[in-house]
This record gives C-alpha cells, structure tokens and sequence, in this order.
C-alpha cells in the first residue's frame, strides 16, 4: 500500500496546476496519503500505518533525509555564506522569528494551548520534521502523541499552501 500510495502520488504531483506548474512529488504525495489515508481501506488494501512501523518509519526517514540534505549543500555552504550570503541567512532566521512567535504567543498565551499542542502547531506549521522532533523531546512522556497528532492537523495545509504559493510567485 505504501509503494502503491507513492506512485499514485507522483502521478497527481505530475499533473498540472490550473495557475502553470504542480504539486512536484511533495505534494502530489501528500495529497494521495491524506485521501487514502482518510479512506482507511479499499478491499483488501490497508491504507493506514500500524503505530510501530509508522514510528520506525519516522526515526529512520528523517535521519536520511538530513544527511542527504546536508551530503548535497555542504561543500558549498561556505561558500554560499561569502558575499550576500549571510544576509540571506539573516533574512531567514527573521521571517521564520517573526512567523513562529506570533503563533507560539497567541497559542501559548491567548488561547492558553498546553505546550504539546503549541510546539506541534508551530512545527506542522513550519513543515519543519526537525522543529517536531525537538517538540516530542520537549514534552512529557505520553504527549508526544498529542504534538504529533497537532503537528499533521496543520502541516498538510500549510506544506500545499507553500506548493500553491510558491507556484503563483513563479508564474
């Protein structure tokens, strides 16, 4: 089921948006496992994740990912921060600051959120699988469950809101 979710996924990313462009793998992706994954089951195919391999899939996914990202930008990041670089690394920092404390204070604060549930927003967010590890190492034992369950509320939203945006911008 997840070979099969994949390739469908890839097929609707490779589709193309009304505004030019699509989903990319990313999207596409995303879009299938959530429809799938809401559907639960289609005959004998289980479109859902037992607790442990979905775990076990998690812990050792992001592990590659990082080291494929950092494989692949770290001969140059030095050169990269020469020049204007570090002001674009600047510019970074303060948009996701000035993005991430408003929703931690209004979460937090206003509506008086308990930190699980602020800490897997802002990551789902952010699309940010690193910010949700940091959050489930943060909290009590037993709400790692509920950053997690916070976190995939809001990062299908927020990682297609990215696609669609980034898309417009382009076009």
């Amino acid at each position: 089921s997840i070979s099969l979710g994949m390739v469908l996924g890839v097929m609707v990313g490779a589709l193309p948006l009304p505004s030019g462009g699509n989903l990319g793998v990313a999207g596409g992706t995303l879009l299938v496992a959530l429809f799938l994954g809401s559907m639960g089951r289609t005959g004998s195919i289980l479109w859902t994740l037992p607790r442990e391999a979905n775990l076990a899939l998690r812990h050792l996914g992001l592990p590659l990912f990082w080291a494929s990202v950092g494989l692949r930008a770290g001969g140059e990041f030095r050169a990269a921060l020469g020049g204007s670089g570090w002001k674009l690394l600047l510019a970074g920092a303060v948009m996701t600051l000035s993005s991430a404390l408003p929703l931690l204070g209004m979460l937090r604060y206003r509506m008086g959120q308990g930190l699980a549930v602020t800490l897997g927003t802002v990551a789902g967010a952010h699309t940010q699988p690193a910010c949700l590890a940091l959050a489930e190492s943060r909290v009590k034992p037993g709400s790692t469950s509920e950053v997690g369950v916070h976190y995939a509320a809001v990062f299908p939203v927020a990682m297609i809101g990215k696609i669609v945006w980034g898309t417009l911008l382009l076009s």
